[in-house]
C-alpha cells in the first residue's frame, strides 16, 4: 500500500499522466464526467485488482480533467464513492470480491445478486443531475 501511494505521487509530481489525462478529457466531452469516472474505475480496478489503489489512481487520474470542467473536489469524491467504491465489488478478481463472496463460501456466481452494486452507479447517473448541474 505505502509503495502505491509513492507512485501515485510520482505520478503527479512528474506529470507522467498528462497524456493520459488529456484522453481522458475527451473521454468526459462525449459521455460526461461521471461515465468517465465508470470506465477509469473499471479500468483501474481490474488492473490494480485493489479498491484503495484503484480510488487512488483515479483521483490522480481525474482530478485535473475534473477540475478543467469546472467541478469541485466534492464532486470528484462523489463520483468515485458511486463507482469505483462500488463496482469494485463487481470485479471477480478484486479483493473487494473475492475476500466477502471467499467468508461467505460462495463463489463468483453470486454476483449477479449484488443488485445494490449495480444500483447505486445505476441511480446516481439519473439523480447526480439534480446535485450538480451542468454549467451553461
Amino acid at each position: 500500500m505505502l509503495l502505491s501511494c509513492s507512485y501515485s505521487g510520482i505520478f503527479s509530481g512528474t506529470d507522467m499522466l498528462g497524456n493520459i489525462q488529456g484522453a481522458l478529457e475527451k473521454l468526459m466531452g462525449r459521455i460526461g464526467k461521471f461515465g468517465a469516472m465508470v470506465v477509469t474505475g473499471a479500468a483501474t480496478t481490474g488492473i490494480f485488482c485493489n479498491q484503495t489503489i484503484a480510488s487512488i489512481m483515479c483521483s490522480d487520474l481525474m482530478g485535473k480533467p475534473y477540475e478543467k470542467k469546472g467541478a469541485g473536489k466534492t464532486e470528484l469524491a462523489i463520483d468515485i464513492e458511486n463507482s469505483v467504491i462500488v463496482m469494485s465489488g463487481l470485479v471477480p478478481w478484486a479483493i473487494a470480491c473475492t475476500v466477502p463472496l471467499g467468508m461467505m463460501g460462495v463463489g463468483i456466481e453470486a454476483l449477479p445478486y449484488a443488485v445494490l452494486l449495480y444500483l447505486i452507479p445505476l441511480c446516481y447517473i439519473f439523480t447526480k443531475q439534480i446535485w450538480y448541474k451542468p454549467a451553461g
